[in-house]
């Protein structure tokens, strides 16, 4: 998922705004002031203050982009910004200031909206949709269908991720380790076969490099199956027992036992300071890390500190075929207006001019457009900016450039969403647990994911679904 943002330089052009024929009668509700009132975190919208400005670290500051643009469009506007520090505080904190009649006016989380939806505490969206003329056909396909439910808008857009899956690496160290970058592997067996040949230890069994992280998040389950696996959103069950499953989780026990084990491998992994922190240890422009599962906004962000060539290929899928590639997952993160908001039109009125009017202008914030047609001009910017980056920077090429043709197909065959169920976050969180069970020799994984089946449908049965 997306873990931070980039800034955009302001004086970019503007996208006509869509539903300026709305009739002024149409307006669903009227704001009791001009203070916005936005709870943020990092992994979200953040930075809409001038203070994100003078932070150490400006990358976050939506403010740089926006400002000139809001002040046109509100010119009363005062953005009233509350930090947290991630998704689950976010949520913890709306639901108490709900109950105390005090929320904010607007929110933003990843998969945690179904909670939300069910405890009461996000308000029913439809005549505001209706009033601006937004219809679900509008936007990407997942998109629209996570943010209805029971045929009722509650969600706003807030990023698509094109796309999280493929396979970003630094080709002339993947060709130094034996592999040829210009045919990457596009199935589950030939990243495997990758990694034997590349991974290397120390004479007293070390890791010193290997080829693919171990990692079960969702998000790799449905790509290793080729498909959503793990939820079925037609009869709203979870599948942590599907065969699938299972033997993704065996494909990662066997990565994982390959690298000496689980502690030998928390060792070696928890050295990579991280593309994010610009750090000379970072692995994967170093080559410690050759096929990471990411985007290409990691890859941006190597532009801002690292003199290498990066490059995306395809995410690996069961068989390599391009209809596989419906697992992936375009929907990254929502928004939210919470119950008792005191300018759930100003809110609306907010989202909709920022992300959809002009959600064109976010590619370098490493967050994706939300509507098909903006797909063009988003890669536009993402492009020229990421050009200057490296110029300035003095380093050669624009990977980025190439690597848009993944992202704009990823974003349009992806089909995935996040579990539409308040059991979601329960069923990710025992997901996590079965696999520490397995990874330290503790529980078959057979044993462990039917365990947790059995945990998730009661889960599901206590809270009504």
């Amino acid at each position: 998922m997306r873990r931070t943002v980039i800034l955009l330089a302001t004086g970019l052009p503007i996208l006509l705004v869509l539903m300026a024929n709305c009739a002024p009668g149409q307006q669903a509700t009227k704001q009791t002031s001009n203070t916005l009132t936005v709870m943020t975190n990092s992994s979200i919208l953040a930075g809409l203050t001038p203070a994100s400005l003078n932070e150490k670290s400006t990358i976050s500051s939506w403010y740089r982009i926006y400002n000139k643009l809001w002040k046109k469009e509100f010119p009363d506007l005062k953005i009233n910004e509350v930090k947290v520090a991630d998704d689950e505080a976010e949520v913890t904190k709306t639901l108490l200031a709900v109950n105390a009649g005090n929320p904010p006016d607007l929110i933003g989380v990843h998969g945690q909206l179904p909670q939300l939806v069910r405890r009461g505490a996000v308000e029913n969206l439809d005549k505001y949709y209706e009033a601006a003329g937004i219809k679900p056909a509008y936007f990407l396909k997942p998109f629209a269908e996570y943010l209805r439910y029971d045929g009722h808008w509650y969600g706003l857009p807030g990023s698509s991720n094109p796309t999280t899956g493929t396979i970003l690496y630094v080709p002339d160290l993947v060709q130094a380790a034996g592999v040829d970058p210009e045919h990457m592997p596009k199935t589950w067996n030939e990243l495997w076969d990758a990694t034997q040949k590349v991974t290397k230890f120390d004479a007293k069994g070390n890791i010193e490099r290997i080829g693919l992280p171990v990692d079960t998040s969702l998000t790799w389950v449905n790509l290793y199956c080729g498909r959503q696996v793990t939820y079925d959103q037609a009869t709203n069950t979870f599948h942590a027992n599907d065969p699938c499953v299972k033997d993704y989780f065996r494909f990662q026990k066997r990565l994982v036992d390959f690298y000496g084990g689980i502690q030998k491998y928390q060792k070696f992994i928890s050295g990579d300071q991280t593309v994010w922190s610009c750090s000379p240890k970072a692995y994967i422009p170093t080559g410690k890390v050759l096929f990471s599962l990411d985007a290409y906004w990691s890859g941006a962000q190597m532009d801002t500190c690292y003199d290498v060539t990066w490059k995306l290929s395809d995410p690996p899928t069961p068989t390599g075929k391009a209809s596989e590639w419906a697992a992936l997952q375009p929907t990254a993160w929502v928004m939210a207006i919470p119950r008792g908001a005191r300018n759930p039109q100003l809110a609306f009125d907010f989202v909709k001019f920022t992300v959809w009017e002009n959600g064109n202008l976010l590619g370098p914030t490493t967050n994706g457009y939300v509507r098909p047609e903006q797909a063009e001009t988003w890669g536009k910017h993402l492009i020229d900016y990421q050009a200057q980056i490296r110029k300035q920077k003095g380093y050669e090429g624009n990977p980025m450039a190439e690597a848009m043709e993944l992202v704009t197909r990823g974003a349009e065959l992806g089909q995935a969403i996040y579990p539409k169920d308040a059991t979601a976050t329960y069923f990710s969180e025992q997901l996590v647990r079965a696999w520490e069970q397995v990874a330290f020799g503790r529980a078959s994984v057979d044993s462990a994911l039917d365990h947790t089946q059995q945990l998730v449908e009661a889960n599901q049965k206590q809270n009504g679904s």
